[in-house]
């Protein structure tokens, strides 16, 4: 992208910056919206689906992680927060962990990872997705200032850096971030992590 922004299909919005691009996001979808976006996946394709779910506590997680089987889902990416503290992220982990799911995928904030991964492993998380995109800050093509995810090739180094911190939680990782090509999935299985997971390369 060079100029002006560009409209995702779950609502966000690109931002092209000098680093790469600032992405805005509208709140976490309720249950209702959850529930529309899987009946639209399916009448897509047939893939299997995982429920990304950002709760503010575990009486939030509670009732997604409701909807999600009521769905008929079998897997979950519990999104933590930046900042969130291990006392407030366990119960949520712990909850879903004893959910008759089928995987428990647990994306950590990228400043944050070396608290959090252990006690996510011993909560009961499945894997670890490492890490969630860094938050920043930037003046837009429109002249504003907007505060939203960073994405850009050039966080790799960060990004790697978290998954091999992680890797010593003991459970599988999943590295996420700053994947533009096959040399940076490199990086990233060198660092420790059993798979990627692609973004807004996408």
């Amino acid at each position: 992208l060079s100029q002006g922004t560009s409209e995702e299909p779950g609502g966000a919005t690109i931002h092209p910056i000098t680093a790469g691009c600032l992405m805005t996001r509208p709140p976490t979808v309720g249950r209702r919206r959850l529930a529309w976006l899987v009946r639209r996946c399916r009448a897509t394709r047939e893939i299997p689906l995982i429920a990304a779910i950002a709760p503010k506590d575990a009486n939030g997680c509670e009732r997604l992680c409701e909807t999600i089987l009521d769905l008929g889902l079998s897997s979950v990416e519990l999104h933590v927060a930046a900042g969130a503290a291990p006392d407030g992220v366990v119960p949520m982990i712990t909850l879903l962990a004893s959910a008759p799911l089928q995987a428990v995928l647990v994306r950590l904030p990228l400043e944050s990872v070396a608290s959090l991964a252990p006690a996510a492993a011993a909560a009961g998380a499945d894997a670890l997705v490492v890490a969630a995109p860094a938050m920043g800050r930037a003046q837009t093509a429109n002249g504003t200032i907007q505060q939203g995810e960073v994405h850009a090739p050039s966080l790799l180094p960060l990004y790697a850096l978290a998954v091999q911190a992680a890797a010593s939680a003991g459970i599988p990782v999943i590295g996420r971030g700053g994947i533009a090509s096959w040399e940076d999935v490199r990086t990233m299985l060198a660092s420790g992590a059993m798979a990627v997971q692609l973004d807004s390369i996408l």
